[in-house]
């Protein structure tokens, strides 16, 4: 009987976690697919998790960059005509993880109250669920840095060898997500020391604490290293020997483009910028304020606390403003749960203070201003902006970078109007019922990803952007007329311009669909083949004169 009591007590404690849990799911997964369209970095994913459990291409199979997303989501058997919502949901998924390893850390660091309350505004926090609704690694290399975090902290209070072989895969998994995160595998080490059985002390020989915290962490850490070392020694042997034997197949593990010396102020100019618009957008002046506020709290009460989290921070975000070359949003939010621990822990040990500043005093109430400051920024920030994240997401206030990557450039937005509208055109084209599409696009080959199994469409891509007048001219010679979707790009690109005079045919305009926030339009047309006459169809849009074909 006491123990039934006691399961039920369990329970019952357990009970508004379990809730906020299933809200903080809801809001990533509900309508997960509907509004907003896919990123090409999505679809890059899909494309390769598709493939990657096959190994029938061993370079994605084995090239170490980001392929724990792979296997994590080619675990759900991804068809080649997706639904949206099978590879975006395993990430909204497995971000429950995270949420849950911040409730348990921040309990264990504060009080239940601030771990409910971490939750909450982790549940809204714009930062992390514009990411955690993409099929995108970086909010599952957040949730393994998280969980990482209380495992460290739960070792450093019951060192174990078990433990260490357990941390180890987690830090391998990590590395695997993201291989930005490869500085955070010395954050084991710094949990130790601060807040194991020994706690490090700067006012005392530092070189005889090290080694009473060896011997006792010693074992443990010895473990997590060699699983670390075993796995990502078979991982890395398999990449190098790939290298050695097919060396024109062989991936980076980091893109050039992305890592490298920025070779002027600009470059580091312009990070700054986007920082500064991370936290203006994703954060709120209020948050923001709640953050460093916070952190100044933490130092003055809480040191130990404070230095892990913002040098955990720092350990990811230094080099990606320092050394990246166009840093992302997503990139920085693999330690988007530290800050909310921070805000949030910051506010509590300060309504502490206040409250035993004002205990004798009528103004006791006051003791708990910065608890309710999170619950406006609640209530005027992070609600709203999850709101239009579900329902309007093209109208989000983002940073520029990220309003030009996920909205006006390489996105599915036009594309999925383009290939509705081919739909319920007729079929145009000899010796099939299929509405024959050829893509002068960027991202032809993914076109299927945004139309049903069952749609009477037949998509054709050039191979090469420079055989796309060939291609063409091949398809109106087999069938005839021929559907086309052709990317207006700014100048000074024209690797997608059409020249009128190397095309056997004509177009004639249909309809223009342009991406949110003045982004690159799509333009469809009707390819008849030579010289013929048309009729019924409109040769420039309504709103101004177009070339047809530039």
């Amino acid at each position: 009987m006491a123990s039934s009591n006691s399961g039920i007590q369990t329970f019952t404690r357990l009970l508004p976690m379990i809730g906020l849990l299933w809200g903080f799911f809801l809001l990533r997964a509900h309508m997960i697919d509907v509004h907003m369209a896919y990123f090409i970095d999505e679809l890059n994913h899909v494309s390769r998790a598709q493939v990657v459990w096959s190994f029938s291409d061993i370079q994605i199979s084995t090239t170490p960059s980001k392929f724990l997303l792979y296997y994590y989501i080619g675990l759900f058997d991804l068809p080649n005509y997706l639904p949206g919502w099978l590879a975006r949901t395993p990430v909204a998924l497995f971000a429950m993880v995270g949420a849950a390893s911040t409730y348990t850390f921040t309990r264990m660091w504060f009080s239940r109250a601030a771990a409910l309350t971490a939750v909450i505004v982790l549940a809204v926090f714009p930062f992390m669920i514009f990411h955690e609704r993409m099929a995108l690694t970086d909010p599952l290399t957040a949730s393994i840095v998280m969980m990482s975090l209380w495992y460290s902290l739960v070792l450093a209070r019951h060192p174990s060898k078990r433990g260490g072989l357990i941390l180890g895969l987690m830090l391998s998994f990590m590395i695997a997500a993201k291989i930005l995160s490869v500085p955070l595998l010395a954050m084991p080490v710094a949990v130790m020391a601060l807040f194991g059985k020994k706690p490090l002390r700067l006012n005392q020989n530092l070189r005889q604490q090290a080694i009473e915290l060896w011997k006792i962490y010693g074992p443990t850490l010895l473990n997590a290293a060699l699983v670390v070392g075993v796995i990502w020694g078979i991982i890395m042997g398999f990449y190098f020997i790939h290298g050695l034997l097919y060396p024109e197949e062989s991936r980076p593990l980091v893109d050039d483009y992305l890592y490298g010396l920025p070779d002027s102020d600009t470059v580091l100019d312009g990070n700054m910028t986007h920082v500064e618009e991370a936290f203006r957008y994703l954060w709120g002046p209020l948050l923001t304020a709640l953050s460093f506020v916070g952190i100044i709290v933490l130092v003055w009460k809480r040191w130990r606390e404070a230095a892990l989290l913002v040098g955990c921070i720092l350990a990811v975000w230094l080099p990606l403003i320092f050394v990246a070359q166009r840093p992302n949003s997503r990139y920085l939010s693999v330690v988007g749960h530290l800050w909310v621990i921070l805000a949030v822990g910051g506010m509590f040990i300060l309504k502490d203070e206040l409250s035993h500043l004002l205990k004798p005093t009528p103004l006791k109430f006051v003791q708990w201003t910065p608890v309710v400051l999170l619950g406006v920024w609640i209530v005027t920030f992070g609600a709203p902006f999850s709101y239009q994240n579900i329902y309007e997401p093209t109208v989000l206030k983002l940073p520029e970078r990220e309003t030009h990557g996920y909205f006006r450039n390489f996105t599915g937005f036009a594309l999925r109007d383009a290939l509705e509208l081919v739909e319920t055109l007729p079929p145009i084209s000899e010796g099939t019922d299929q509405r024959v599409v050829v893509g002068i696009i960027r991202s032809c080959p993914f076109l299927h990803y945004h139309m049903a199994e069952d749609a009477p469409i037949k998509i054709i891509c050039p191979p090469e952007r420079e055989v796309r007048h060939e291609v063409l001219n091949a398809a109106l010679e087999q069938y005839g007329a021929v559907y086309m979707f052709n990317e207006q790009l700014p100048p000074p690109r024209t690797d997608l311009v059409l020249h009128r005079e190397r095309l056997a045919g004509r177009a004639e305009w249909v309809a223009t669909y342009h991406r949110p926030h003045g982004g690159i339009i799509v333009d469809v047309y009707i390819v008849y083949p030579g010289q013929l006459p048309v009729s019924g169809v409109r040769t420039t849009p309504d709103d101004g004169e177009m070339p047809l074909v530039k």
